[in-house]
């Protein structure tokens, strides 16, 4: 298995280890050692991968008493089934690769970048919550690859996806949804 890079990767890779398992049998509840099996990771970097999922509800975590915070199995949840049977969803959420955080594309025209930087500093500024703000930050940086990828390697879905869940995070924000729909116009052109 390809180590994980970041976070949302190394997550991904749990997902579709407990999804597996859970294919499998349905019931089935992982250790930390199976995960450690199944994906490679460190066990030492599983807690709070396990803990973010299981926050979001994508698992269901067992502990025992007096165990620490370390889980003692985890399974998929509903909505980590959910997820990982639309590959929309699970790769908006939990993207399989990776990018270098300066890497841009040579075709990424001024209108575009304008309106992202602009959605980059709204969220900086006006969103309340840290984690949305990474969130945003991270689908932004999502968006921006996307669209600065040769046209014809570009995913028109996966664009208007970003730009859906990014729109919804600034619900309210008029400054905000005045970029969106620059960015979605120009999506309409691709």
């Amino acid at each position: 298995m390809v180590p994980a890079r970041d976070n949302k990767q190394k997550r991904r890779t749990i997902l579709l280890a407990l999804y597996k398992a859970f294919e499998k049998t349905p019931q089935s509840v992982l250790t930390p050692r199976d995960i450690v099996d199944a994906t490679g990771l460190a066990r030492g970097e599983l807690g709070p991968l396990v803990c973010y999922l299981e926050e979001r509800g994508y698992v269901e975590c067992m502990r025992r008493f007096g165990e620490g915070t370390l889980f003692g199995g985890v399974r998929i949840s509903p909505d980590g089934i959910d997820v990982v049977e639309d590959p929309l969803k699970l790769d908006l959420l939990f993207p399989e690769t990776a990018r270098e955080p300066d890497e841009r594309g040579p075709d990424i025209d001024a209108r575009i970048k304008r309106a992202l930087d602009n959605l980059y500093a709204i969220a900086s500024s006006d969103l309340a919550e840290i984690d949305l703000k990474d969130s945003v930050a991270e689908d932004l940086s999502s968006l921006e690859w996307e669209l600065s990828r040769a046209s014809d390697a570009r995913r028109v879905d996966k664009i208007l996806a970003l730009l859906e869940f990014i729109e919804e995070c600034f619900n309210g924000c008029p400054d905000a949804a005045y970029h969106v729909s620059v960015l979605r116009e120009e999506a309409g052109k691709l």
